[in-house]
C-alpha cells in the first residue's frame, strides 16, 4: 500500500458542523474524533476501488492483498507489466482486470496523469476520473476523501450515508431535495459530515436505529451478456445492473444485505430474463420501485415505453419531453445524463436509446453489449 495518513480535520470544521446542525452535533459530542486512513496515491486509489465494486469490503482487502503481495509495490510499471490472465487469478473478474490494465495503460502513456487531478476542482476531478473504464461517480467521489482528502464531498449515491441520515435525523427516506438541502448547510465541509453519517451506519451510537428497513435482497442471475446482479426490497426490484458497468446508483451496506435467491420478485424477473435472452419479448410486469429525481424519472417514464425491437434517439426522447413541459427546452444532455443512471437495466430498456444517425453510444454496461442487446431484439 502507498504511504497512508489519516483523513485531516479539527475544532474549526467541527465547531462549524455543529453550529450548523444540532443533530449532528449531539452525534460528535457523542463519537469524539474519527480516525480514517487515506492513501495518498491516487493510482493506487483507483485501483483498490474497481477491486472493491460490487464485493464486501472484506473481499475487497483479501483480493488487495493479494495482489500487492504479487506486485510488491503497486506502480503503474508493475501493473502494467502484468497479465489480465495473472489479475484474474489473484481473485477479481475479467472485467475489473481489463479496467484496471486499460487505466493501467493510459497512465503510461501520459493519457491520463494522476498528479493533475489533485490540481483539479471537486466537478472537474470527478468528471477525469468518471472517464476512466470502471470508475462511476460513486466511485470517484469516494476517492475524492479517501485519497485526495476533499473537504466537501456528500454522495447521494453512497448507500451508508444514506442510512446514516436517515438514523441521524429520524427520516424513513432522504429524498433528493432534503439531501440537497443538507449539503449545502453542512458544506464546506461535507467530507467531514460523511465520516459521522458512515459511522452511525455501521452502529456507532446504538440508540439511533433507521426508521427504514434495511435490509437489501440480493440475487445474481448468470446471462449470455456477464453477471446480473438484482436488488429487491422484498416487493419489488429496485436495481438491476451488471458487473463492472460503469454507473450502478447503489452501494449497499454490507452488513444489511440478504441473499435470497428465492424472493418471488427475484423468481418472476429470473423467469423474465430467461425469456428474454432466448430472444423472445415477454411482458414487462416486474414491480420495480426506484428512487431518482422527478426529472429522471420523467425521462425513464418514457424509455419503458420504447416497444421491443424499437429504438427512440435522445433528440426524440428531449423534445417528447419539452412538448409535455408545455414548451420548456430539454437538453440532449439533460436525457442522457439519466439515462446513464437508469437503477434497473432491461426492465427499464435504455438500450435502445441511440444517437443521432443511429450511433451507438452512452450506455453504462458497454456498447458491446447494447449491440448484441439490439441485433438479438
Amino acid at each position: 500500500m502507498g504511504e497512508l495518513a489519516i483523513f485531516e480535520y479539527g475544532d474549526k470544521e467541527i465547531a462549524y458542523l455543529k453550529s450548523r446542525d444540532r443533530k449532528l452535533a449531539r452525534v460528535i459530542e457523542s463519537i469524539g474524533h474519527i480516525r480514517r486512513e487515506v492513501n495518498a496515491s491516487l493510482f493506487e486509489s483507483v485501483i483498490f476501488c474497481i477491486i472493491g465494486q460490487q464485493i464486501s469490503s472484506r473481499a475487497q482487502q483479501t483480493v488487495w492483498g493479494r495482489v500487492s503481495a504479487a506486485l510488491g509495490e503497486i506502480t503503474p510499471e508493475k501493473v502494467g507489466a502484468t497479465s489480465a490472465e495473472t489479475l484474474r487469478s489473484l481473485g477479481m473478474s475479467q472485467r475489473k482486470a481489463e479496467y484496471i490494465l486499460n487505466f493501467t495503460q493510459k497512465v503510461l502513456k501520459g493519457e491520463f496523469v494522476p498528479d493533475d487531478v489533485s490540481k483539479m476542482s471537486d466537478q472537474e476531478a470527478i468528471a477525469a476520473l468518471s472517464s476512466l473504464k470502471g470508475i462511476g461517480t460513486w466511485t470517484a467521489e469516494m476517492i475524492l476523501i479517501f485519497c485526495l482528502q476533499r473537504p466537501d464531498i456528500l454522495s447521494y449515491r453512497d448507500f451508508a450515508i444514506i442510512r446514516g441520515m436517515r438514523m441521524v435525523y429520524q427520516l424513513s427516506s432522504v429524498n433528493p431535495e432534503f439531501f440537497e438541502k443538507c449539503r449545502q448547510r453542512l458544506s464546506p465541509y461535507c467530507s467531514i459530515a460523511s465520516l459521522y453519517f458512515w459511522e452511525v451506519s455501521g452502529g456507532a451510537i446504538p440508540e439511533l436505529k433507521d426508521p427504514a428497513s434495511s435490509h437489501v435482497y440480493i440475487c445474481r442471475y448468470k446471462s449470455p451478456l456477464g453477471m446480473i446482479n438484482l436488488a429487491s426490497d422484498g416487493k419489488n426490484i429496485t436495481n438491476l445492473w451488471f458487473d463492472g458497468q460503469k454507473y450502478t446508483d447503489i452501494n449497499i451496506n454490507e452488513n444489511d444485505i440478504i441473499e435470497k435467491n428465492d424472493l418471488p420478485v427475484f423468481k418472476r424477473t429470473i423467469r423474465w430474463l430467461d425469456k428474454y435472452f432466448s430472444g423472445k419479448n415477454p411482458r414487462t410486469d416486474i414491480p420495480v420501485c426506484i428512487k431518482t429525481t422527478p426529472f429522471r424519472k420523467s425521462v425513464l417514464d418514457i424509455v419503458k415505453s420504447i416497444p421491443y425491437g424499437e429504438t427512440r434517439t435522445y433528440g426524440e426522447i428531449a423534445n417528447q419531453l419539452s412538448q409535455q413541459q408545455k414548451g420548456t427546452k430539454v437538453s440532449v444532455r439533460a436525457v442522457a445524463g439519466a439515462i446513464a443512471h437508469n437503477p434497473v437495466l432491461l426492465l427499464i430498456p435504455c438500450h435502445r436509446v441511440i444517437g443521432a444517425k443511429g450511433h451507438l453510444t452512452g450506455y453504462c454496461a458497454g456498447l458491446e453489449r447494447k449491440s448484441w442487446l439490439l441485433e438479438m431484439e
